[in-house]
């Protein structure tokens, strides 16, 4: 009897497994970020998808992000949005200095997200601040 219940524990277990993985498809992006005409360094790209988890990744000196597919987005409609923040020392009216976060570019980077289709597999997006709005 008892390893009829443990036969039956893992057949159940092994079947919510492989149910839980389905529906579940993530994609790889990576691309370019570039703000007047140079590549932007140190820019969180927000990743916010139609369904399932939203992610981002953080660009380099060459303005490039990744996300492999293992924390990538599922394919389908994403906003895209991009946050470029910089500590600034500021005082306050005691006369203290403390780091306060600064934006370093126009908020509707952020605020205004672009959507794109992102397909199964790997996606190359590039994207030019300067034509944002187009």
């Amino acid at each position: 009897m008892i390893k009829h219940q443990i036969f039956i524990l893992c057949l159940c277990a092994a079947v919510l497994t492989i149910g839980c993985n389905r529906g579940f498809e993530r994609c790889s992006v990576e691309g370019k970020v570039t703000w007047q005409g140079k590549p932007l360094d140190g820019a969180y790209v927000g990743l916010r998808p139609a369904s399932g988890p939203g992610t981002g990744a953080e660009t380099n000196a060459e303005g490039v992000f990744l996300i492999n597919q293992p924390n990538g987005p599922m394919p389908g409609h994403c906003e895209f949005y991009v946050v470029k923040t910089q500590k600034v020392p500021v005082k306050d009216s005691s006369g203290r200095t403390a780091d306060e976060e600064r934006s370093m570019i126009p908020d509707k980077f952020s605020q205004k997200p672009k959507t794109i289709e992102l397909k199964s597999g790997k996606n190359q997006i590039d994207l030019n601040l300067d034509q944002w709005d187009e």
